[in-house]
């Protein structure tokens, strides 16, 4: 009888991972409650299940509407979060599309309950390999135009990808509420990651944000000066070469990459009440960091 109730129980989980689309095999029973609740509320054309090499992950695309598509949007959400989080993610992904952008919004590895944020700077490769599937998904539905997106974790996760992957791609980066872990360290603390990157980048948070937002906002602003310093002068990055910022007078003078930072006053760390003015400067930010490139292939930017 203990036989028969152990291979009930096996097959009960086995059925069970099946019964997850057939499409859906993470053995992480916290990510997979996680993305489970995204899916009630999209589509049913939205969900795509991403490859990252070893198992699959939750994908939500949002297919640009104007038909004189820019780019697309890759967004990262933040720590524990699923790609259709209420509030900044689900305004994003469900806006930008109007705007010309197409959004591919990615599910992040999702830890248990008891883990720290330090046990973050372990998914470091496994988070690399699904942004690297997921620029392989939208390439080959013929994007070349490619932004990174992230709110808080996935803001500090995305500039920490590109730091390591200069040749990926992506041609910006908009860091909504960027996360500074500074006792997690390593690329997990954003300022050591923007210190390597050479491309477009907003800094976009809210004056009533969370502390390590705050606090390690200058910190951002310096290792952006920095970086302009370290590579925009050179011209190494492919992406950075490719903007419209590389072409312009100014750079062509002062080597400076763009980085701007942008503090929405009044708005806290879910931009409550604020959501709109947030996607608009997105999309204007958008419009004049990441629209060179889409007219350099032929692309007509859709008017604000």
């Amino acid at each position: 009888m203990r036989t028969n109730t152990t291979s009930y129980s096996i097959a009960l989980l086995f059925i069970g991972i099946v019964y997850m689309a057939g499409a859906y095999a993470i053995v992480n029973s916290p990510e997979q409650s996680i993305a489970k609740s995204a899916l009630g509320n999209v589509p049913k054309d939205v969900p795509q299940w991403l490859n990252n090499g070893n198992e699959k992950f939750l994908g939500l695309y949002d297919n640009e509407m104007t038909g004189r598509p820019h780019g697309v949007a890759i967004l990262l959400p933040p720590l524990g979060a699923h790609p259709d989080w209420p509030g900044v993610m689900h305004q994003l992904r469900t806006t930008l599309p109007r705007y010309g952008w197409s959004t591919l919004s990615i599910q992040l590895p999702v830890l248990d309950s008891k883990s720290t944020i330090k046990d973050y700077l372990g998914t470091e490769k496994d988070i690399a390999n699904r942004i690297n599937a997921a620029i392989s998904f939208m390439k080959n539905k013929g994007y070349r135009n490619i932004a990174i997106i992230g709110k808080g974790f996935g803001a500090a996760a995305g500039a920490g990808y590109l730091a390591k992957n200069p040749d990926a791609e992506v041609h910006s980066f908009i860091g909504i509420s960027m996360s500074g872990y500074r006792d997690a360290g390593g690329w997990l603390y954003s300022p050591n990651s923007i210190m390597g990157l050479a491309l477009p980048i907003l800094d976009i948070y809210g004056s009533h944000d969370h502390y390590h937002v705050l606090n390690s906002a200058d910190d951002r602003a310096d290792a952006a000066r920095q970086a302009s310093l370290n590579s925009s002068r050179k011209f190494k990055s492919n992406a950075f070469q490719r903007s419209a910022t590389a072409e312009s007078a100014q750079t062509r003078r002062s080597g400076y990459i763009a980085f701007r930072r942008m503090k929405i006053t009044g708005a806290d760390n879910q931009f409550s009440g604020a959501e709109k003015k947030l996607i608009k400067r997105v999309i204007g930010w958008l419009k004049q960091h990441a629209g060179g490139i889409a007219e350099s292939w032929g692309i007509q930017p859709l008017p604000l």
